[in-house]
C-alpha cells in the first residue's frame, strides 16, 4: 500500500492573466484521508501569471547571511510592481514589491530554521532604487516567533 503519491496538473492551453479553477476528487474513500476526515477532494483556483526577466546581478547579504550571490535572475510579474530573486539565501524565492518607488518585502520565510526559536523571517519597508547605480537598497530586518534579530542594509544590484 502507498501512502502517498506525487502526480502534475499541466494546463497546456492555459492563457495568461486567465483564473482556472481546478477540483481534484478521490473516488475511493479508503484513500481520501489518513486522518479520519470525510474529506475527499480539493479545489483552488489556479490564475497563470508571466514574469518577465529584468536582468542578472548580485545579491549582497549583510546579517543573517554575508558575503555575495551573483548571478541571480530578477523577474517581475507581468503588469505589476510585484519582482523575485530565485534561489535567494537558504534557497527561497525573495519577492518585493515596489510601493511609492520603495522596494518592499512583505514578512517572508528566509528558508533557514533557528535551532531555539524556528523559522526565520525577513522583511523590509524601507529602502530605495538608485536608478544610476542600477541597485535596490532593502533595509531589512530579520525575525522569529519570539521578535528580531535586527537587520542592516542589504542590495541587490543589476549587472
Amino acid at each position: 500500500n502507498q501512502k502517498e503519491t506525487t502526480f502534475k496538473v499541466k494546463f497546456d492551453k492555459a492563457e495568461v492573466g486567465t483564473t482556472y479553477r481546478l477540483e481534484l476528487t478521490i473516488d475511493d474513500l479508503q484513500y481520501a484521508s489518513t486522518y479520519g476526515t470525510k474529506v475527499t477532494g480539493y479545489s483552488c483556483n489556479i490564475t497563470r501569471v508571466l514574469w518577465n526577466v529584468i536582468g542578472t546581478g548580485t545579491y549582497i547579504y549583510n546579517f543573517w547571511w554575508a558575503g555575495y550571490q551573483p548571478g541571480m535572475v530578477l523577474e517581475q510579474r507581468d503588469g505589476t510592481e510585484l519582482y523575485r530573486l530565485q534561489d535567494w539565501g537558504g534557497g527561497v524565492t525573495l519577492f518585493f514589491e515596489m510601493i511609492d518607488g520603495v522596494p518592499t518585502i512583505a514578512r517572508q520565510k528566509i528558508g533557514d530554521v533557528h535551532p531555539s526559536y524556528g523559522d526565520v523571517y525577513i522583511q523590509s519597508t524601507d529602502g530605495e532604487y538608485v536608478e544610476e547605480e542600477k541597485t535596490y537598497y532593502f533595509m531589512t530586518k530579520y525575525t522569529v516567533a519570539a521578535g528580531s534579530f535586527g537587520g542592516d542594509v542589504e542590495a541587490f544590484i543589476l549587472d
